[in-house]
């Protein structure tokens, strides 16, 4: 069963969160220099203690939100260390010039919060101490808070990173069950070792040995655990090539194949055995139930920045209440993790009476770690 990642929180219960972690810290923060007063023998003022430190730390729950936006975004996007480091430094200098704005509120409205400062020294380099001080505690502060939400973000990307492995790992190895219980039906091995044997019996072993070699390599296929999850097409139209070649031979007469594919696209990866369920719908129930045979046609080629797959037959047409199999229903769960609402796959009835599936899926280039 594949675990879920827990749902994050909204951005009206973040913003709350902040304000409410702001408030606390605002709260914490007066009442520890109160209780410094009153150690002292020193009045505690808590209204101006309270006065003064709310305002600094609601401002900070209140931009928590953007910062962490800001850092999430930068993980889960995968940016570049440059690229990062320039968002988090634009984010660090727009949170430090808000506390020069905030000392000047607070340095005009609550006297008392700088009178040490007042009568130590005269007014402005008081101020500028104060917004020194201020500005390094900002820093710290946002510092703080985008590290631990760039690293929270990050645990959280390399999480769902090993979920979606997972999930397609495991629909990798539903596909290879398919194809291999498809290759292993008892009515195909029957018919292809019967083929084989009349091969022998008709003097015609160069025939039996392609055709039991054929068969070897076919399974083989299916089984070698190092397919990765894309591949290129090339591979997905030899794979198919394989299996037609087989059933060419328990229908002679009757089962033509043609292959129609771009060479710019034969390169493009694809979900490893994706086109397995197609032509095997198409010899059993297209060519089969027909005594007339027909036609298998493949084709693939760009549709603007898509990838066009489609097995056509004009065997015996499609019915109409068209109910998908266990291994059309794979290869739908296959597309739709790996690339959502931008692949499709539709069966449908030509103008001209032939059986269509159809996949449309992100042209994607081959890339490093595809098999050859």
């Amino acid at each position: 069963m594949t675990r879920r990642a827990p749902p994050r929180p909204g951005w009206p219960a973040l913003f709350a969160a902040c304000l409410a972690v702001g408030l606390t810290c605002g709260l914490l923060k007066a009442a520890q220099e109160g209780a410094v007063l009153l150690a002292r023998g020193e009045p505690p003022a808590w209204t101006a203690r309270i006065v003064a430190q709310l305002p600094y730390w609601l401002l900070w729950g209140a931009m928590a939100p953007a910062i962490i936006a800001l850092a999430t975004d930068a993980s889960r996007r995968a940016l570049p260390a440059r690229q990062v480091g320039l968002r988090l430094a634009g984010g660090l200098c727009a949170a430090v010039l808000v506390v020069p704005a905030l000392t000047m509120v607070i340095y005009q409205v609550v006297p008392s919060r700088t009178s040490a400062l007042r009568a130590a020294m005269p007014v402005l380099p008081a101020y500028g101490l104060t917004v020194l001080i201020g500005a390094i505690n900002n820093a710290l502060l946002f510092a703080s808070i985008a590290g631990v939400s760039y690293a929270i973000a990050h645990a959280a990307r390399l999480r769902d990173q090993e979920l979606a492995s997972a999930a397609l790992g495991a629909q990798l190895t539903q596909a290879r069950m398919d194809a291999l219980r498809s290759q292993l039906n008892p009515h195909f091995l029957f018919n292809t070792m019967n083929s084989i044997a009349m091969m022998m019996r008709s003097g015609e072993a160069a025939d039996a040995v392609r055709m039991l070699a054929g068969l070897s390599d076919l399974l083989r296929s299916v089984l070698d655990d190092s397919v990765p999850h894309d591949v290129p097409l090339r591979r997905e139209l030899a794979f198919a090539a394989q299996y037609l070649a087989i059933e060419q031979v328990r229908f002679p007469d009757r089962l033509r194949v043609m292959v129609d594919v771009d060479p710019t696209v034969a390169d493009a990866l694809v979900p490893a055995f994706i086109l397995q369920p197609l032509v095997e719908n198409a010899v059993h129930h297209g060519i089969a139930p027909d005594r007339r045979g027909g036609l298998i046609e493949i084709t693939g080629r760009r549709a603007g920045d898509a990838l066009l797959l489609e097995v056509r037959n004009d065997g015996a047409p499609l019915p109409e209440t068209v109910v998908p199999g266990v291994g059309l229903g794979n290869t739908l769960a296959r597309l739709r993790h790996r690339h959502g609402t931008a692949a499709e796959l539709t069966l449908t009835l030509t103008a001209e009476g032939r059986t269509s599936a159809r996949i449309l899926l992100p042209l994607e280039p081959q890339g490093a770690g595809a098999a050859a």
